[in-house]
């Protein structure tokens, strides 16, 4: 059982991973990169349920969890809620951020061409 954070993290790193290879326009929003982290989080939810959690808790407990971001293998790993597994997570979540960001500033910066150099031909 991983902390959430590192549910939430991994959620949101794959999504940035995916969203650089993909949509890079979408990287910047952060609503979508939030979504990711959600996502990651969505088979933990029978801790929050007030009744009928049974269903979600017992596929919580089924590889099928790992659509949500790898949940279940997480869980696998770090079956103690490390605390050092969840900053690593977060740490490797900075890490992949700041590697899209450059990735994208790049790839976009080699396409874009101003106006003033536009008119130099």
């Amino acid at each position: 059982m991983s902390l959430a954070i590192a549910h939430f993290a991994v959620g949101t790193m794959a999504t940035a991973l995916l969203l650089a290879l993909i949509a890079p326009h979408l990287l910047r929003s952060p609503t979508v990169l939030v979504a990711g982290g959600v996502w990651g989080m969505i088979p933990d939810i029978h801790w929050v349920l007030p009744r009928g959690s049974e269903l979600v808790r017992s596929f919580h407990t089924t590889p099928y969890a790992n659509l949500f971001w790898f949940h279940h293998y997480l869980d696998r790993v770090d079956p103690t809620n490390a605390e050092t597994f969840a900053a690593a997570a977060v740490g490797a979540l900075l890490a992949v951020l700041l590697i899209c960001e450059v990735f994208t500033r790049v790839r976009f910066s080699a396409s874009v061409v101003s106006p003033a150099e536009s008119r130099q031909e």
